[in-house]
């Protein structure tokens, strides 16, 4: 059997998704030259919504790893954990446990990583009542606040857009999330204070999660920190490589079978 390599190029339609919140509108957006150091809080693999047997989540420290370059490439840096000298003249049999951590440069905001599957929970109901109405969705406000956002409700009309956005609620998805908190706020007074999340998503029919969750974050860097009014809808083509084995060549005489 000869092998053939053949490849075939496919599109992901990517929701890029930004919610900003009122402290986080007071921040200045990070630059490679002035960047804005965090600290990381790995959440990890979720799965939302209906439960269907079969996601295999890739590693999380690829994700996470891919995050952080995603995040250094818009200006924000991860904090370094330091062990604090002892200060002069204590005793110099401290039990390595026992030192003083800081982090180094002080983080301004805690980074929440979070991804996976969220899938629509609809109601069974009977196939000729229903007739050509799409099946009622359980969690219907869980899968807008992924593909649409927090301020869904200002750009509800009539369009083509709005009509993608419902009719994207029925569709099962893979995503990335970032939630930003105000580190000082958690670290002084125990206060959660949301800045901002920026969420990216694409259906996930038929798609691998190993394969897509790094396109995901690549793609969504461009909305870390940023607020988007409704979906960003960008169609990323990605390339597959596929393998067909040819048998062994025969000579057919008279050019019969």
């Amino acid at each position: 059997m000869l092998p053939l390599r053949l490849t075939a190029t496919s599109v992901w339609q990517m929701s890029l998704v930004g919610d900003m919140y009122d402290e986080g509108r007071k921040l200045t957006h990070p630059t490679r030259e002035q960047p804005v150091y965090y600290f990381p809080v790995v959440l990890g693999f979720a799965e939302l919504g209906a439960k269907i047997a079969g996601d295999k989540p890739p590693p999380a420290k690829g994700i996470v790893h891919e995050l952080a370059l995603a995040l250094a490439v818009q200006g924000y840096r991860v904090s370094r954990e330091i062990e604090v000298p002892a200060p002069a003249g204590s005793a110099t049999a401290t039990p390595p446990a026992a030192h003083a951590k800081a982090l180094e440069p002080p983080p301004s905001l805690i980074l929440v990583f979070s991804w996976g599957s969220l899938r629509p929970e609809k109601m069974d109901v009977n196939a000729d009542v229903m007739d050509s109405t799409p099946p009622v969705v359980l969690n219907q406000n869980q899968m807008l606040g992924l593909i649409a956002g927090k301020n869904f409700d200002s750009i509800v009309d009539f369009s083509s857009r709005t009509q993608e956005i419902w009719s994207g609620v029925q569709d099962d998805r893979y995503f990335v999330m970032i939630s930003a908190y105000d580190f000082n706020a958690y670290q002084q007074q125990h206060k959660k204070v949301r800045l901002w999340v920026a969420k990216v998503s694409v259906p996930a029919d038929g798609e691998n999660m190993a394969e897509v969750l790094p396109a995901l974050i690549k793609t969504g860097g461009a909305i870390f920190g940023h607020e988007t009014i409704g979906p960003t809808v960008l169609d990323v083509p990605t390339v597959r490589e596929g393998r067909v084995e040819i048998g062994t060549p025969v000579v057919v005489p008279n050019g019969k079978p």
